[in-house]
């Protein structure tokens, strides 16, 4: 493969950029459909195992290999993909960012519940999309890496036979021993912001018992 990356370096941050990326349409479906599970064009093997792109490109493939093995069952899929992703998601740090200016309010019974159930309902909701997965591919486009142990790893996303790219941006952080994704962009929407909005809403009216009440009757649509 030929290696067509170059090195920017800004101030603090230092860039790796890959090809052109091209933005155009998109929608808010995509926000879980694309935590990580497209094909990504990148090889692996070139990337650090300390970087951020390596883990988004390394989990990517791992997933895809699951998908298209034909001697396991869907629910064994299912397992299997949910710990892929469930390891390399920083659900506290979203949790937190989530609940925002609530967070604080909260127990520590109450923040147990949110993260358990945000967990929850966030892999079942990225299982009913990555299902429906019809072959799209997920490209490498740049990275930046600051100096406080936070990342940004772009991607584009494109269909076959169509001329649609969407952009993609995983928001990582790096806990001491691995990077996680605390947040996904597409096409500049924030899945973190998207969730703020909605259960900031149900806080307002019902508190934050009664958010947690409602994520368990989500959760329950999928039983």
């Amino acid at each position: 493969m030929t290696d067509n990356r170059r090195q920017i370096t800004d101030g603090r941050r230092q860039m790796t950029v890959w090809g052109n990326g091209v933005v155009m349409s998109g929608a808010r479906y995509l926000l879980l459909f694309i935590l990580f599970s497209l094909q990504a064009a990148v090889s692996v093997a070139e990337e650090s195992p300390a970087s951020a792109e390596y883990v988004v490109l390394n989990v990517v493939n791992n997933v895809l290999k699951v998908l298209d093995d034909p001697q396991l069952e869907q629910k064994q899929k299912r397992l299997i993909v949910f710990g892929l992703v469930s390891n390399h998601i920083h659900f506290e740090e979203m949790a937190r960012r989530i609940l925002s200016v609530h967070w604080k309010d909260a127990t520590d019974s109450q923040k147990i519940q949110f993260i358990q159930l945000f967990e929850r309902n966030l892999l079942n909701s990225y299982w009913v999309r990555i299902s429906r997965y019809a072959g799209e591919q997920i490209k490498y486009v740049a990275s930046s890496q600051d100096l406080k142990g936070f990342a940004t790893v772009d991607t584009i996303i494109e269909r076959d036979n169509e001329e649609v790219v969407i952009p993609v941006t995983y928001r990582m952080k790096y806990n001491g021993l691995e990077w996680q994704a605390y947040d996904f962009l597409v096409e500049n929407l924030s899945l973190v912001q998207n969730y703020q909005r909605e259960y900031s809403a149900v806080i307002k009216n019902s508190g934050i018992d009664g958010l947690l009440e409602h994520m368990r009757r989500e959760i329950s649509h999928f039983q």
